[in-house]
């Protein structure tokens, strides 16, 4: 099994495994079988799905931002008219086309 710890944020027993790319990953023990060396997520449970702390420390989702959607000024920017536009025919910019 690999290294043994302690949750920062709920204070649990934790396990860390390493994934198949190399990674570390916090495992839940009792979820570990004996002898395993790598996190199989179809058998083990990575702490972060059961932390008793939640989410806690985890940035919030864009849809949870302040101030809330609704409460946001959302301004109309106004049309721009394409054949109004003043032509700017300088020979200085003739890129050559």
């Amino acid at each position: 099994m690999a290294g043994q710890a302690t949750c920062n944020k709920c204070g649990a027993a934790i396990v860390w495994m390493k994934t198949k790319k190399g990674k570390n990953i916090p495992v839940d023990p009792e979820t570990v079988p004996p002898g395993a060396d790598l996190y199989d997520k179809s058998i083990m449970t990575c702490h972060f799905d059961t932390c008793a702390a939640g989410s806690a420390g985890k940035t919030a989702p864009k849809d949870d931002r302040w101030p809330p959607k609704e409460e946001r000024r959302e301004e109309e920017l106004p049309a721009i008219d394409l054949d109004s536009r003043e032509d700017d025919n300088d020979d200085d910019h003739d890129l050559g086309f």
